[in-house]
């Protein structure tokens, strides 16, 4: 009887540690979205993947945005953000150095602020961190936009396609790279 009490005892205690293998497995990546934020840039394959929670990949009609016109530059950049997104704060350095750049002085781009906030709450945060953008547009349903994580930040040419997706806080490599892609 103690052998079998020793053997269900153990038996009991790999099927414990094997569950929780399987439960950290399948949570990893969800947790790593979730908290370091995904980079980079996405991709048809990426999407589809779920590795990256957005559904606009290079190629796709941008979001129409009311009062925005994509025709008024060669390149918008529309950074999606929210007021109590941290990935958002932690970025607005980068996004201040992208507004004061010589690239955006010279009208390579436009830099507008999107939120589905009201448009009085993303003003006052947009203001808050002194991001000079050139617009402020607000939206009052992610289903429609299809954004679903901030910051997300879509490089979108005059005809309206989406030429870049960034999603996340982005590392000091791929700022590099938009950076580059918005002509700096």
């Amino acid at each position: 009887m103690k052998l079998t009490k020793q053997g269900l005892e153990t038996a009991s205690n790999a099927g414990v540690v094997a569950v929780l293998v399987l439960c950290a497995l399948w949570l990893a990546p969800q947790v790593k979205r979730q908290w370091a934020g995904d980079v980079g840039r996405a991709t048809s394959s990426s999407t589809a993947t779920g590795r990256m929670p957005t559904s606009y990949v290079v190629g796709d009609r941008a979001p129409e945005l009311p009062t925005l016109n994509y025709k008024q530059a060669s390149k918008t950049l529309v950074l999606f953000v929210r007021n109590d997104c941290r990935y958002c704060t932690a970025s607005m350095p980068f996004y201040r150095r992208l507004a004061s750049s010589d690239a955006h002085a010279h009208n390579r781009f436009r830099m507008v602020a999107a939120s589905l906030q009201a448009t009085e709450e993303t003003q006052e945060y947009v203001a808050a961190y002194t991001l000079a953008v050139d617009q402020i547009v607000t939206h009052e349903s992610s289903e429609d936009v299809k954004v679903f994580a901030t910051p997300t930040l879509l490089l979108v040419d005059q005809a309206g396609k989406v030429l870049n997706v960034w999603v996340g806080k982005q590392s000091t490599k791929n700022e590099r790279l938009i950076e580059e892609a918005l002509g700096g």
